[in-house]
């Protein structure tokens, strides 16, 4: 046997929560609530012996609500979607054509 399992994980203090609540930066502010969920999942893996629980559904939920806090999900959608350089390159003059179109000022 493991003894590792026998440890208890200890239960996040409502102290951090507070901390972490009063944090301005939201992608920060993300990450912790993500890594708070986290732990709570284990927790409660650890106590009632299942798998999956509530807690590891919302730790999911809080990655991806970040992606979308960073501005990450166009980037990730087209790193799905173009797999090749000569596709990559089409859909980025694409997208420059296109801003032109609709007046958007290219920078850097």
């Amino acid at each position: 046997m493991n003894n590792n399992l026998s440890l208890e994980i200890p239960i996040p203090a409502l102290a951090e929560i507070d901390r972490i609540v009063a944090i301005t930066d939201p992608v920060i502010r993300n990450l912790q609530i993500t890594q708070c969920y986290q732990e709570l999942s284990a927790v409660l893996a650890q106590r009632i012996s299942l798998g999956a629980n509530w807690c590891t559904f919302a730790t999911w939920a809080s990655k991806q609500a970040g992606q979308t806090i960073r501005k990450e999900d166009l980037k990730r959608l087209l790193e799905i979607r173009l797999s090749s350089e000569a596709a990559m390159v089409q859909a980025a003059d694409g997208f420059v054509a296109t801003g032109k179109e609709i007046g958007v000022e290219q920078t850097a």
